[in-house]
Order: C-alpha cells, then sequence, then structure tokens
C-alpha cells in the first residue's frame, strides 16, 4: 500500500497543474498488489494535459468513459503506466472540483484527497 500511495504522490506532483486527487482503492487503504492508481484531475483543457503528457514522452491511451451519474458530465479517462503501475486519469471540468461526485446507482459519495493529503497520509504510513 505505501508503495502505491508513493507512487500516487509522485504523479500528483508532476500533474499539480491539472489539480490531481486520488480517489479509490488507493486512497481507502484496500487495494491489492496489482491495484490500479485512480486520480481525478480538473481542467478545462484536456489538449493541454494531453501535450503535458507527450513532451515528457508519457504513453497513454484514450477511453471515453459514461457519466458516473446523471448530475456528473461525461469525462475522459487517460491510462498510462508510473513505475510499472497502472494509472487511470479521470479528467473532470474545472467547474466540478467544488461538486461532490457521487457514485451511481448507490449515490454514496466518492471520496478523495488532494495533494497535500496524500504527501501526510504517505508520511504517515512511513
Amino acid at each position: 500500500m505505501r508503495r502505491l500511495r508513493a507512487i500516487a504522490l509522485e504523479v500528483m506532483r508532476a500533474l499539480s497543474d491539472f489539480r490531481p486527487y486520488l480517489a479509490g482503492s488507493v486512497l481507502k487503504g484496500t487495494a491489492g498488489r496489482y491495484a490500479d492508481i485512480d486520480l481525478q484531475l480538473y481542467t478545462d483543457d484536456l489538449k493541454a494535459l494531453e501535450l503535458y503528457l507527450l513532451n515528457r514522452a508519457i504513453p497513454y491511451d484514450v477511453a471515453e468513459r459514461r457519466p458516473v451519474s446523471e448530475e456528473v458530465r461525461p469525462m475522459e479517462v487517460l491510462r498510462l503506466e508510473w513505475a510499472g503501475v497502472p494509472v487511470n486519469l479521470y479528467v473532470y471540468p474545472s467547474n466540478d472540483e467544488r461538486r461532490t461526485l457521487k457514485a451511481s446507482p448507490t449515490a454514496r459519495v466518492i471520496e478523495r484527497a488532494n495533494l497535500s493529503a496524500v504527501a501526510e497520509l504517505v508520511a504517515s504510513d512511513a
């Protein structure tokens, strides 16, 4: 778990211009050894994110995702590998950053942590 969180923090620092948040099993502490890292990014300029990755020779795949719920706009997901770990970048419009994202159909709130919270989490894991 500590390794996955440390890698998540590294990716978040690299992508800090896109306001990253850690979500999913790595945040909750329930991730298995081969779990993906799920990051939520908030930007109105998806092309800037793609150019950032291209300029740093970070290969990725693009997959369009369905809305999480009727309240949340459609998003795109960029998939990449970082230090041998699969990372999913869920890209949302900037104005969705202040919204509480809920998973459908249960309407359960999707927990997330910003860069400083993840840094504290990694420090407490040490």
